[in-house]
């Protein structure tokens, strides 16, 4: 069995400086494998459905920020496939915009393309006034896949002609024990310096931590300034249940309820029995009394509202008729 050292790969387009050179940067390989007809998608992709100017936005963020792609392709394989598997591990997200493929950094990054740690800039801002009435639909993602992890995550160490070995590294959460899920990352087909894969690694753990939901809706076009990777903010309101601060309302207006609940008004929904129908209104309680004779001899429940103000990247964007 014969191995061979070699430190360069075949020449490809440098997005970043548009040398014809090998390259270690993932966004350089996949332009390379979108057009070249030979070992690429070439004669099946059109050129002009190559996001090219994204590909090189996203070099110059993987050379910014030392992730390099140091890895062999040796076996046929779907082309989307190994896309979706490994962009996520170059922190970046593979797109389609407007039909055109291509791949942006999953994470802000400023001026110099470095990965930034300010406070994100949202490129738009979604309300009840821009969101289409009844489109909003809003998805928590498995518990089992944003719950906390630690992560052990491998890598490949290479020396000029010798023989390349594994090197391994643990990380957890400085706020959390050691009772948590240990997930590996086998990064050692294309990782091969440690930062990297500590990086990558703490991109993944934070990923799990903080991307919680997922949520789609429909608005107008008009003045529409966003695509995938746009940042957005979603502001919504919605009434919360709880179980303590539900009853009955006696004939008489007495409220029965498992806890006391102070004088006031409150926004509450109201069955009645007689006409078979629930009603959204104040309700008014004076020492444990309702004020409103039309109440009496209802059900209720109190309502609690809670603002949501989450950011999300824009995945897709599609026009409907």
């Amino acid at each position: 069995q014969i191995r061979i050292y070699t430190d360069t790969g075949i020449p490809v387009e440098r997005l970043a400086d548009g040398q014809t050179k090998p390259s270690n940067l993932f966004s350089d390989l996949v332009y390379y494998l979108l057009t070249n007809k030979t070992q690429g998608v070439g004669n099946t992709v059109p050129e002009e459905l190559v996001d090219k100017e994204g590909l090189t936005a996203t070099s110059k963020f993987l050379a910014a920020n030392k992730i390099f792609f140091d890895g062999v392709i040796e076996d046929s394989q779907s082309f989307r496939s190994f896309l979706y598997d490994n962009a996520a591990l170059q922190m970046c997200n593979f797109t389609i915009k407007n039909g055109r493929f291509g791949m942006q950094p999953a994470l802000p990054y400023d001026k110099n393309h470095e990965i930034s740690l300010n406070p994100i800039l949202v490129d738009q801002i979604f309300t009840a006034g821009n969101i289409i009435e009844d489109s909003l639909q809003l998805q928590y993602i498995d518990i089992s896949q944003r719950s906390n992890i630690r992560a052990l995550v491998t890598w490949r160490v290479t020396k000029a002609n010798d023989l390349p070995y594994e090197a391994s590294a643990l990380l957890e959460w400085a706020d959390l024990g050691q009772a948590v899920t240990e997930q590996a990352f086998d990064l050692t087909d294309f990782c091969t310096n440690r930062d990297q894969a500590l990086r990558t690694a703490q991109f993944l753990m934070s990923t799990r931590r903080r991307v919680t939901k997922t949520v789609s809706f429909k608005t107008v076009p008009d003045a529409l300034g966003v695509q995938p990777g746009s940042y957005i903010r979603v502001i919504t309101e919605a009434s919360t249940y709880n179980s303590e601060a539900n009853g009955a309302i006696t004939d008489a207006g007495t409220l029965v309820s498992v806890t006391q609940i102070k004088s006031g008004t409150y926004d509450a929904l109201i069955y009645d029995p007689a006409k078979q129908e629930v009603l959204e209104a104040p309700l008014t309680i004076s020492n444990n009394t309702v004020t409103q004779s039309e109440f009496h001899g209802t059900l209720f429940t109190l309502l609690g509202g809670t603002t949501d103000y989450s950011v999300y990247q824009i995945e897709q964007l599609s026009i409907e008729e």
